[in-house]
């Protein structure tokens, strides 16, 4: 017979538990220690931010550099982007919890995140499994790398990792969400998992268990032998070689991998081997804290400060300033910069969605859905979005600005050293446009979103008046800007339309 479970965590928790919906889940992750939730969220944005700079680096840099095309770069390009996965899933919940505590989580959305935790879970299993399989090829057989670690092998090997993670998180969340969940529905975890969902269940789940049991050896076990063994074989090859620079060498190549899989196992493992362990709920929250978002930051430093090449072609990216290749690095930064932003735009989005909105409040006062007008419509305090938004500003708005003043203080010493005036009005003619649409742009941007508690003060006829500017007129500018005050623009039109006019004469 069913029995009422109250959800653990002290009297608030009750209370937060008790207000959500009847079906809603509430999650009370870090609800033990409330003085330090301030504390916790900012450290846990820094984490997330971290995290989602280092993997977009590590992602984007083997398609911008020729000299990471080497199949052990591919596999690191997918680990990257697992780590891009797992944090977009899990941070913005854990940093919305922390913000605001006792918000619902219906079942469905609690059901996406546990899918998207197992999926990529087991995913990043078989990558590890296949990187050091790699590295196996690699020293144990060198003669037959190129044949047996193909481009062609490597990218099917790559699908199937991804695609392995599918099926089983898609079995075991269905069968989860298929028992009966009884009493108030408080999760003591700052995101849905397997063991703090199944001490919410009014049935008997020890099948259940069983077969998590027995699907954790086959997805992890069974992995981390194979690492193991791979290892151990190129132990016994490396100590075999004659020379101990040769020895170092080919262990350094295995360093990063090593730790990276030292530091996934020995956190995922004590969760998910015994999900109904005696351990406490804090003392997994902690865990689950190191592998959800120490680890997917820690990962790209570990690759990038023990690689020389991954340091080399950092470095040729950044700092590359001839011909056609600067041309290259330029051009294949903008569908980064473009992932980045989308990705630093998720959390405010999920935190904004996620507020009750009342029927009777009036429709959105602005002529598209921008986020200040959107959080005057809410039936609840915004105080925390607000914070969100400013906090998010930092890296979006400031950090850019910043790196943008110092190049022209830069470029300014520079063009005081220059012994002529022609010269110096040649140098800061080039920089006038750019500096122009820079004051366009950040004079109305960040009048509305570095302090958006004081612009939501404002009327909405200024809200308005301010977003034509940065949306309308500014756009319209730019162009203008740009061409009337170059010189190879101007030659470059003249060009164009000469072409088009010959074009016509001929057709003619």
């Amino acid at each position: 017979m069913p029995v009422a479970r109250t959800p653990p965590g002290g009297p608030a928790a009750l209370a937060w538990a008790n207000q959500s919906g009847a079906r809603d889940f509430v999650l009370l992750g870090l609800a033990h220690v409330p003085r330090l939730r301030a504390l916790l969220a900012t450290l846990s944005l820094a984490l997330f931010l971290l995290a989602l700079l280092g993997n977009a680096l590590i992602a984007l840099l083997p398609g911008l550099d020729p000299a990471l095309r080497a199949p052990m770069y591919f596999f690191l390009r997918q680990l990257a982007l697992v780590e891009l996965c797992f944090s977009l899933d899990v941070a913005p919940r854990l940093l919305l919890t922390l913000l605001r505590p006792g918000r619902g989580v219906s079942p469905a959305a609690c059901a996406l995140q546990l899918l998207l935790v197992l999926s990529c879970v087991t995913s990043e299993c078989f990558l590890l499994t296949a990187m050091a399989w790699d590295r196996f090829v690699a020293i144990c057989r060198p003669l037959h790398y190129g044949a047996l670690v193909s481009l062609r092998r490597c990218r099917l090997l790559a699908a199937a990792c991804w695609l392995a993670g599918v099926p089983v998180a898609l079995v075991f969340t269905i069968w989860l969400f298929s028992f009966p969940f009884c009493g108030p529905r408080g999760i003591r975890h700052f995101f849905c998992d397997i063991a703090p969902l199944l001490s919410l269940v009014c049935a008997d789940t020890r099948v259940f268990e069983a077969n998590v049991l027995a699907a954790t050896v086959l997805v992890m076990f069974i992995p981390f032998c194979l690492i193991a063994t791979s290892y151990a074989r190129i132990l016994l090859v490396v100590l075999r070689m004659p020379s101990a620079s040769g020895r170092l060498k080919a262990l350094s190549t295995c360093a990063s991998h090593l730790i990276v899989v030292i530091l996934f196992y020995g956190t995922t493992g004590v969760i998910h081997l015994r999900p109904k362990a005696s351990y406490s709920p804090e003392s997994k929250q902690v865990v689950s804290l190191s592998y959800t978002l120490v680890t997917p930051m820690l990962n790209p430093l570990i690759y990038s400060l023990r690689n020389k090449e991954v340091k080399a072609a950092l470095g040729r990216v950044c700092c590359q300033r001839r011909g056609r290749r600067k041309k290259a690095v330029v051009l294949g930064r903008r569908p980064g910069v473009s992932v980045l932003g989308f990705a630093l735009s998720v959390p405010n989005a999920a935190a904004a969605l996620s507020l009750p909105f009342c029927a009777g409040r009036p429709a959105v006062d602005h002529f598209f859905c921008e986020l200040p007008a959107v959080l005057r419509t809410a039936c609840a305090d915004t105080t925390a979005n607000h914070r969100l938004i400013s906090g998010l500003g930092v890296p979006i708005l400031l950090v850019p600005l910043t790196f943008i003043l110092a190049s022209y203080a830069s470029i300014l010493a520079t063009v005081g050293k220059m012994p002529s005036a022609r010269s110096r009005l040649k140098a800061l003619s080039t920089c006038s446009s750019h500096l122009a649409v820079v004051g366009l742009f950040y004079g109305t941007v960040s009048a509305m979103y570095l302090r958006p508690r004081a612009s939501s003060a404002l009327p909405a006829r200024q809200h308005k008046l301010v977003a034509v500017f940065y949306l309308v007129v500014t756009p319209v500018l730019n162009p203008l800007i740009y061409s009337l005050r170059n010189r190879e623009v101007h030659a470059a039109a003249r060009y164009a339309l000469a072409r088009l006019r010959g074009v016509r004469a001929a057709g003619r």
